[in-house]
C-alpha cells in the first residue's frame, strides 16, 4: 500500500520530469524548424540547445526510474511493518496460551496425541490463562481471525521478498529490506503453526471452557450465600438473610414489585444452565463435572432456603392478592361493557 504522502510526492515528481522533458523538447522543435542540411554550420547556440535536449531526456528518465524504485520499495515496507505488528500483536495475545501448549506437546509422541489426551491440570491452567480475555466461543471465534490474518501477511511477506529480488535494481536499502522480510518470514513461520495447534487444542476441549465459565459465573453470582453454606451448612436463617439481602440489592437497583419472584426465576434459569454446560461435556472431565455436580448441590440448596423464607412467602401471598385483585377488576370491566353492549341494541 502507498500512502497519500507517498503518492503526491510520486505526481509531484512526474510533473517536474514532464516540465523538464517538454522544455527541451520545444526547443528542439524550433530548431528543426529551420531546416537545417547536411554540411550546413551550426551556430555555438544551436549545438547548445541540442545538448541540453539530450542531457534533460536523460535525466528525466533516471529521476522516474528512481522514483518508481523508490515507490516500489516504499509500498514493500508497508507490508513489512504491518505484517511485524501482526506478529507483535498475535504473540501478545496468545503467548500464555502457546507457552503452556508447546510445553505439553513435549510429553508426547505428536500434537494429536497431545490433543485427545485428557489433562485436566493443562485444561485449568488454560481455563485460567484467558480468564480476563473472553468466553471460549468469542475466543476461538477470535484466534482463528488472527491466524487467517497472520496468513495473509505471510503471502504478501512471500510476494513481496519475490518482486524485490526480481528487480534488476537492487539497492542497498532493498537489500536490507529483503533480510528484513526474511527475518519476518521466519518469525511467522515459528508462531503460525503454535497459533493453529492453539486453536486445534481449545476447539477439541470447548465444552470443559463452556463448563469452567458457567461455573465462574454461578460461583461470582451466588458467592455469599455458597460462603455460608461452605462454613455453616446447616444454617438455614443465616443463608436466608443473605439471601434477603442479595434481593434487596436487586430492588433497589430495579425497583422490582416483586424481587422474590425474580431472583427465583434467575436461580432456577442459572440452575438449568449449569445441568445443559454438564450434559454437553464432550468427554469424561471427572473433576470439572464433580465440582459442576457439588456446585449445582449448593445452588439447589440456595433455592430450597428461598422457598422456605418468610419474605417469599409473604411476598407470593402480596402476589396471589393483587393477581385476584386485577381478575375482579378485569372481571368488573367484562360485565360493563355486556350490560353497555345490551343496552345498545334495545
Amino acid at each position: 500500500m502507498i500512502s497519500q504522502t507517498a503518492l503526491f510526492k510520486y505526481i509531484a515528481a512526474c510533473l517536474i520530469s514532464i516540465t523538464f522533458v517538454c522544455q527541451p523538447l520545444i526547443a528542439y522543435e524550433d530548431i528543426a524548424s529551420r531546416n537545417y542540411t547536411i554540411g550546413t554550420n551550426h551556430s555555438i547556440e544551436d549545438i547548445g540547445k541540442a545538448g541540453l535536449i539530450i542531457g534533460a531526456a536523460g535525466f528525466a528518465t533516471y529521476a522516474l526510474t528512481k522514483l518508481g524504485s523508490w515507490l516500489f520499495t516504499k509500498s514493500n515496507t508497508t507490508i513489512a511493518d504491518q505484517a511485524y505488528n501482526a506478529i507483535l500483536q498475535a504473540q501478545a495475545q496468545y503467548t500464555s496460551i502457546t507457552t503452556i501448549l508447546n510445553k505439553e506437546k513435549l510429553s508426547y509422541n505428536d500434537e494429536l496425541d497431545c490433543i485427545q489426551s485428557i489433562s485436566e491440570p493443562v485444561l485449568y491452567e488454560i481455563a485460567k490463562a484467558k480468564y480476563y480475555d473472553a468466553d471460549i466461543t468469542l475466543y476461538l471465534q477470535r484466534l482463528d481471525s488472527t491466524i487467517k490474518n497472520t496468513e495473509s501477511h505471510l503471502r504478501k511477506v512471500r510476494q513481496s521478498i519475490q518482486s524485490l529480488q526480481s528487480n534488476s535494481d537492487i539497492d542497498h536499502e532493498a537489500t536490507r529490506l529483503i533480510a528484513r522480510m526474511h527475518a519476518i518470514e521466519s518469525m511467522i513461520n515459528t508462531i503460525l503453526p503454535s497459533l493453529k495447534f492453539a486453536y486445534t487444542y481449545l476447539k477439541h476441549h470447548a465444552t470443559f471452557f463452556l463448563l469452567f465459565e458457567t461455573e465462574d459465573t454461578m460461583m461470582y453470582r451466588y458467592e455469599q450465600s455458597i460462603q455460608v453454606i461452605d462454613r455453616y451448612p446447616n444454617d438455614m436463617n443465616t443463608l436466608r438473610e443473605i439471601i434477603h439481602q442479595s434481593v434487596m440489592i436487586y430492588q433497589r437497583r430495579h425497583y422490582s414489585s416483586y424481587p422474590y419472584h425474580w431472583y427465583l426465576k434467575r436461580l432456577e434459569d442459572d440452575i438449568h444452565s449449569l445441568h445443559v454446560a454438564m450434559n454437553k461435556l464432550s468427554y469424561e472431565y471427572t473433576n470439572r463435572y464433580n465440582v459442576a455436580y457439588t456446585l449445582c448441590n449448593k445452588l439447589e440448596s440456595i433455592r430450597t432456603a428461598l422457598l422456605s423464607s418468610p419474605y417469599y412467602t409473604q411476598e407470593i401471598r402480596d402476589y396471589e392478592y393483587a393477581q385476584l385483585a386485577q381478575a375482579a377488576i378485569d372481571a368488573q370491566k367484562h360485565d360493563e361493557q355486556l350490560l353497555y353492549q345490551n343496552n345498545v341494541s334495545f
